[in-house]
């Protein structure tokens, strides 16, 4: 390149450089199309009704009872009997809940959010100043914050805020917030949200409000385009928000002036967006055979991870902890679920599978 001469942008030329590719629910309906239907007979014979959940990115294989074996009554007799209480306070994020969440970005529907080549996807991220504990004491009001800066964007764009977002916190305890979404591309929408974002805070100290508004948030567009489909969503926002175990754990656990307050609330959730799942009835032995097919296609795909692992002395029955790289499990029963680029084209290739493994 010439000196003085101007170079494309990732922004400037996006409509070449984004092409997204989202699973229609009509190619999820033809993938499942493609699954042979079950026996009746067969069907009348089997205790638990086992399923294949097709997303545009992810594949599950899922069970329940065929028919319910309790009513409402000995339900509620059975939770009168054990004292029975009601959820416990929100206090961390479980693994289970990291588990839902990549599972459920997996499983939206983006096309109405990231159809448009010439709008990519962003991610804004917002914090506190450092006297966060006068302006967010609590979880409930830097929930309300975050309602606050959703009101204003449709006031000011005249369009509901779109989009994943997810709750961090820092060192020094002040959380922040990551969103997800599909912004206006320009410089003013930038200045938009430090302005609207410093605003809804409202540092009472005049210089940490200054401070704020220049590095309290951040408009973030260039991964973006990056996110072409479900799977790469997942993969871009669980990254950004570091949901692991390992060295950055310290930003999913909440300080404890939010835990003497009682529930923290969610973690993490979404606006705007519905998933889209299709579900089809498999055998028993089936659903076994697509559990191994996947287990082996994901660890095939897959790359270790820091893991802590325990050692036990036999003589002494001393328990020791150290620092390993595991490839992460998956399947470990016959259910669970894998993230794929296109949830139709996996679900036609299991449904050929199958069949082939049948004949």
């Amino acid at each position: 390149m010439e000196e003085n001469e101007l170079g494309i942008c990732d922004i400037s030329d996006r409509e070449d450089l984004y092409a997204p590719r989202f699973v229609s629910p009509k190619e999820l309906e033809g993938a499942k199309a493609q699954f042979q239907k079950m026996d009746p007979n067969e069907a009348k014979r089997s205790l638990y009704l086992y399923q294949v959940e097709l997303s545009p990115g992810s594949v599950r294989i899922s069970k329940k009872l065929r028919e319910p074996r309790t009513t409402r009554e000995e339900i509620d007799h059975h939770k009168e009997k054990m004292n029975y209480q009601s959820r416990e306070a929100i206090t961390n994020w479980s693994k289970k809940s990291r588990a839902a969440m990549v599972a459920r970005i997996c499983s939206l529907d983006y096309s109405q959010m990231l159809s448009d080549p010439t709008r990519p996807g962003a991610m804004i991220t917002l914090t506190y100043p450092k006297n966060w504990e006068i302006v967010a004491p609590t979880a409930k009001q830097a929930k309300r914050h975050l309602r606050l800066f959703r009101q204003r964007y449709k006031r000011a764009f005249g369009e509901e805020l779109i989009g994943l977002w997810k709750q961090e916190w820092q060192r020094r305890g002040a959380c922040h917030f990551h969103i997800f979404c599909v912004p206006p591309i320009n410089v003013a929408f930038t200045k938009w949200v430090s302005d609207t974002w410093n605003d809804i805070v409202n540092s009472p100290d005049q210089e940490e409000a200054r401070k704020h508004l220049e590095f309290g948030a951040s408009v973030d567009y260039n991964k973006g385009l990056r996110s072409k489909n479900a799977k790469q969503v997942s993969i871009y926002f669980t990254k950004h928000g570091s949901a692991n175990f390992g060295d950055k754990e310290y930003q999913n656990r909440p300080p404890d002036l939010w835990i003497e307050q009682g529930s923290i609330g969610r973690m993490w959730g979404y606006w705007g967006l519905t998933p889209s799942i299709i579900k089809t009835e498999i055998s028993q032995s089936d659903a076994l055979f697509v559990a191994r097919t996947l287990r082996r296609w994901a660890r095939a795909n897959a790359k270790k991870r820091k893991t802590t692992v325990a050692k036990i002395n036999k003589k002494t029955g001393q328990i020791t902890y150290r620092k390993a790289m595991r490839y992460p499990r998956y399947f470990s029963g016959t259910l669970g679920f894998v993230s794929v680029n296109d949830g139709s084209v996996m679900g036609a290739i299991l449904a050929k599978a199958i069949d082939t493994c049948r004949r």
